[in-house]
């Protein structure tokens, strides 16, 4: 996650797609629950993260509550693997500004000789 972040460049987008419902580390891959999500973007510095949740149906993917997950794990509900999902979309923090003007607006003006004269 850290890795992801570090890379996305300010006031970029991040969607992550997670499996969601009760807890339980399978060793090639996690079902997270509320506390695992948590702890993963703990770290992340977003200034907006929107958070959607879907539940394998007969009917295909619908729409649903966290709390409505918080049983689910792999394979429920006739699903040929995550039973639950959750979606998060990261808008990383903009860009940084002094007195208007972007490090790289700064740098632009800067003079070329380093401002030695």
């Amino acid at each position: 996650m850290a890795e992801m972040l570090r890379i996305l460049k300010r006031g970029g987008k991040l969607i992550l797609t997670v499996p969601f419902g009760r807890f339980v580390d399978y060793g090639w891959f996690i079902n997270y629950d509320s506390v695992g999500i948590e702890r993963l973007l703990s770290s992340s510095r977003t200034s907006a993260i929107q958070a959607d949740y879907f539940q394998y149906t007969l009917g295909g993917w619908m729409p649903c509550s966290a709390d409505d997950l918080r049983n689910t794990v792999d394979g429920d509900n006739g699903a040929p693997a995550a039973a639950g999902v959750a979606c998060f979309d990261h808008k990383t923090q903009g860009r940084v500004t002094v007195n208007g003007e972007s490090r790289r607006q700064r740098r632009m003006h800067a003079p070329r000789d380093g401002g030695r004269r």
